[in-house]
């Protein structure tokens, strides 16, 4: 957490007694993400706050969106990732020793924008493996054939050197590797077909 020090800090008191703070914060959070549709997915990252020191009798932490700030949600973000809609709730639950705490959920929803990935990954992909799929049909000896079937394949480890580097790494391999491992057997299969017949 970064406490922001040099802001000048103002506690609201009202005639009942009820007092307000206001503490600007940078909070850094691990979301679980889900890559299966990736690079046209969206992530829900939820943000969980709780006092762990006071109850919510002495101190309470209320999540809210300030009306007027719904508006701007939809051009925060940035380059790789546009935030699609921020929530905000308090729940208060019992712990184990029966005592109420107060907890209270931020729930961010983020959607990639896949222009890098289509620009540098996909199509470049599509546009060598259709040219490929022509260059084995075309009448040509068998080592133009061979030099143009290792060109492609250099072109592809290169592609998925890019692909590798910037993939989020997790456990379940999403769309765009089962379409990589699809075109690199379809340009297999073609060319055993075509070298059969």
């Amino acid at each position: 957490m970064d406490y922001r020090e040099d802001f000048k800090k103002f506690v609201w008191l009202n005639s009942s007694g009820y007092l307000e703070f206001f503490a600007p914060t940078v909070t850094s959070t691990a979301c679980k993400i889900r890559i299966h549709d990736f690079p046209f997915d969206t992530q829900n990252c939820s943000i969980v706050i709780m006092a762990q020191t006071f109850s919510p009798r002495d101190y309470s932490i209320k999540a809210m969106i300030m009306a007027g700030t719904a508006s701007i949600v939809g051009r925060l973000g940035n380059g790789e990732w546009g935030i699609q809609n921020v929530s905000a709730r308090t729940v208060e639950k019992k712990d184990a020793g029966g005592y109420l705490v107060e907890v209270n959920y931020i729930d961010v929803v983020l959607k990639r924008n896949p222009a890098f990935y289509v620009t540098v990954v996909i199509t470049p992909s599509f546009i060598i493996n259709v040219l490929c799929i022509f260059g084995l049909f075309l009448q040509s000896d068998r080592m133009t054939k061979l030099g143009m079937a290792l060109t492609n394949i250099m072109s592809l480890t290169f592609i998925l050197g890019i692909l590798a580097a910037v993939l989020p790494k997790s456990d379940e391999i999403p769309k765009i590797g089962n379409l990589r491992s699809g075109a690199l057997m379809t340009v297999h299969k073609i060319r055993r077909l075509r070298n059969e017949y």
